[in-house]
């Protein structure tokens, strides 16, 4: 008995079945394989860092985890929908295989939409961390309800009244797709923005502060993935060739994921670098004068001058020398008394000698006017 596709074929195109992967399935399983296999790297050294090197966990760490862990079960669902015609063209599937493309792309759906989410909540548990300006906090927390909220609406959505089981609720499907693509975006968007007021009034060069922004916001660098996979999923809306349509998506949709992994892993891998490559690594490092330490503020720099510390140098008058007899008190007769007399100067340097690692070590510091 022959097989027949879903579809018919468009002129000019002969139907296949059994013919191998296709190249769009073969891209799915590289671009899956290799990108999960880094994010995996970068994970397990933050762990190792956060073990090891600061010897103590954070709340970011097992928002890490559960988005990696979310991340293995889409890239499993993903290889399994393969032999469901996932990544082949609709006239080349055949109606027993529809039915299975349906139910995985449930769970393709859902685990995408909490993978990135939960990356997004890491890193705001960082800008929690570091800021205590009670503004800075309450939007923190309100972006991350938000991105909480909209995840779990979506994932109802998918799992209900969207299910894609149901034929008649393809169209429906699609545009959860759309309008989840767009509010992801939008939330990388503000994660970028978020931090920008707190590092503005941080009183450091600007080489610095970009230093610290770029750490702040590195997990939502994927945001270049989401844009160009809102590209496809829009596309899809007019596209009856579903199974290989949707699988274009799921090419940046793995990127997306992964990169985001990786990338907020990154973010606390410093104190890594820091011991095991410390010549690779030398952002943030001292360059002001030895001598001296000061006390610097984080506040916002208000006198539109180039931002300064003040430190107090300590100066020796003179070399130590032995105290006179006749100087000395009567109980310290017989006994041999050292006299050295310093001087306090203060002294303006430039807030370079600050490490960007102080903005770890004290965000009490840190303020949003």
């Amino acid at each position: 008995m022959s097989q027949v596709g879903v579809i018919p074929p468009p002129a000019g195109e002969t139907a296949h079945f059994n013919d191998g992967f296709s190249d769009l399935q073969v891209a799915l399983i590289v671009v899956n394989s290799v990108t999960y296999f880094f994010a995996t790297v970068f994970m397990f050294l933050r762990f190792y860092t956060s073990a090891f090197i600061n010897k103590r966990t954070e709340p970011g760490d097992f928002f890490v985890f559960a988005s990696w862990a979310i991340g293995a079960a889409s890239f499993g669902e993903t290889m399994s929908a393969i032999q469901y015609g996932y990544g082949q063209h609709l006239w080349d599937v055949t109606a027993e295989q529809i039915t299975g493309y349906y139910g995985k792309l449930i769970t393709m759906s859902v685990t995408y939409f909490w993978s990135p989410s939960l990356t997004k909540l890491a890193l705001l548990t960082l800008f929690y961390s570091v800021n205590r300006s009670k503004w800075g906090r309450i939007c923190t927390w309100l972006l991350a309800i938000s991105i909480f909220v909209y995840t779990t609406v979506f994932t109802v959505l998918i799992a209900g009244p969207c299910n894609p089981l149901v034929p008649a609720n393809i169209n429906c499907v699609n545009n959860v797709g759309a309008a989840h693509a767009a509010l992801n975006i939008l939330s990388d968007l503000i994660v970028i923005v978020l931090p920008v007021p707190l590092i503005h009034g941080l009183q450091m060069p600007i080489k610095q502060k970009i230093t610290v922004g770029v750490l702040m916001t590195l997990g939502s660098f994927c945001v270049v993935a989401s844009i160009v996979r809102i590209v496809y999923v829009t596309a899809i809306q007019n596209d009856v060739d579903t199974t290989y349509a949707e699988a274009r998506v799921g090419v940046w949709s793995s990127v997306e994921v992964n990169i985001g992994i990786m990338c907020v892993s990154m973010a606390r891998l410093k104190p890594f670098m820091q011991r095991y490559f410390p010549n690779f690594l030398s952002l943030g490092s001292s360059h002001g004068n030895s001598n001296y330490k000061g006390a610097s503020s984080y506040g916002p720099n208000t006198s539109g001058r180039r931002p300064t510390y003040n430190a107090y140098e300590l100066h020796s008058v003179q070399p130590s020398s032995v105290v006179p007899p006749e100087m000395m008190a009567p109980e310290m007769e017989g006994k041999i008394r050292i006299k050295t007399e310093y001087y306090v100067s203060r002294s303006t340097q430039d807030q370079d000698a600050k490490s960007t690692d102080a903005i770890w070590k004290e965000p009490s510091h840190g303020e949003w006017h």
